[in-house]
């Protein structure tokens, strides 16, 4: 066990907030993490909701948006640009 400020030495995290403003914080990177993202699966309201079904169908339909996200012009364009560390050029396919 190690305690937050531990954690962040060790680079086990990438930043340690007070609980007043962790909230806060969270929507920041969760914002930023979202205006780069051109395609988004699954469907928001199935993740805020919950999904239906049993665990194992969850994660079948997982693996099925993960694979379906994968194949698309955008994510290969992602890795490209990040092996030749330049920015993405997404166009929603």
């Amino acid at each position: 066990m190690v305690d937050a400020d531990e954690a962040e030495r060790h680079g086990l995290v990438n930043a340690v907030f007070e609980p007043a403003d962790l909230l806060a914080k969270t929507m920041e990177v969760a914002t930023l993490l979202a205006s780069k993202a051109s395609l988004r699966s699954p469907p928001r309201g199935r993740v805020q909701q919950g999904s239906p079904g049993g665990h194992a169908e969850n994660l079948e339909a997982e693996v099925t948006s993960f694979g379906k996200l994968f194949a698309t012009e955008d994510a290969k364009e992602g890795m490209t640009a990040f092996v030749e560390k330049r920015e993405p050029n997404f166009v929603g396919r």
